[in-house]
């Protein structure tokens, strides 16, 4: 069954700002509400993310009703994770789905939200946007090319077509298509093995993260593959791992761990793509299909993202 495509944006729409898992500051806040009204939107806060219980914006019932009213108000066009941190694992049981199904908003979160990515893609069918938190710096310093990019992805009912981010890897070549699914790498292990595991028969897998070394990264790949997370990928898309690195002096790479760990799939792997934890990130429509050309180093866009 194809995923259910939100309402497209445009200029005056009002979007809510949420915060699923960690606090931000007020002055972060701040900043996240001036950038995004200086794309002329009409911006709201719901829930308390300024509060703080321990790392978390608030208790878990706080945090899951703030994102419920966000997808029952019928004037919030958008709904924009402010950060990450942690804290979305938390919220998966609590979930109104049937709600969330009957209101299909346009939703953008990464790192920890992915977790919220996954079920809104897999349990509630809807096309959900791998992307910058809204108070992090890209909709304040990110290139006006990559703004545009990302305006034209939620905003026009087409395919965004090819992306061509500049010089990509091919760590295996070969072409392949299939809905996009994934995010970051430590959340799609987190949730394997419950409920909310990652379902990637068919698919292109998308993987990022941020601050592992090279072993972890190595076990949580492990993971995903015992737990049958990632069985029947058709491809991989590896992108940002930011600060990932192999100790000083060794002779071997994280390709050479990403090659050991995907390299059995014996699918296409394309490494180097900028999205993840990075400032010009690509926005990522995960849950519409996608073609992955190793060799040409390209990712293109196959369905419209918004209805």
């Amino acid at each position: 069954m194809p995923p259910t495509r939100p309402p497209a944006l445009q200029r005056g729409d009002r979007v809510a700002l949420v915060a699923p898992a960690g606090p931000v500051s007020r002055r972060a806040l701040g900043q996240a509400r001036s950038a995004l009204r200086a794309l002329d939107l009409d911006v709201e806060t719901i829930g308390e993310p300024t509060a703080r219980l321990r790392y978390l914006a608030g208790p878990d019932e706080a945090r899951v009703k703030a994102l419920h009213e966000a997808f029952a108000d019928p004037e919030v066009r958008a709904i924009l994770a402010l950060r990450g941190g942690y804290g979305t694992t938390r919220l998966l049981p609590l979930l109104d789905l049937e709600l969330i199904r009957a209101n299909p908003t346009i939703f953008i979160g990464s790192s920890d939200v992915t977790a919220l990515l996954t079920v809104l893609t897999q349990q509630a069918g809807l096309v959900a946007f791998h992307g910058p938190g809204a108070a992090d710096a890209f909709f304040r310093q990110a290139d006006p090319a990559v703004l545009e990019r990302f305006w034209r992805l939620v905003s026009v009912p087409k395919p965004l077509g090819q992306v061509r981010p500049g010089e990509l890897r091919a760590l295996r070549g070969g072409r392949a298509r299939g809905r996009l699914v994934g995010g970051c790498l430590s959340l799609l292990a987190a949730t394997s093995g419950t409920p909310w595991q990652l379902e990637a028969q068919g698919a292109v897998l998308f993987l990022e993260d941020v601050g592992e070394a090279a072993y972890r990264i190595d076990r949580m790949l492990t993971q995903l593959d015992q737990t049958g997370a990632i069985e029947g990928v058709v491809a991989v898309v590896v992108g940002e791992m930011v600060r990932c690195r192999v100790p000083r002096g060794e002779a071997w790479s994280l390709d050479d761990v990403l090659l050991d760990r995907l390299g059995p799939l014996e699918v296409p792997i394309l490494a180097g793509f900028p999205a993840g934890h990075g400032r010009n990130e690509v926005v990522l429509p995960l849950g519409v299909e996608v073609e992955v050309d190793a060799e040409a180093g390209s990712l293109t866009v196959l369905e419209a993202a918004v209805s």
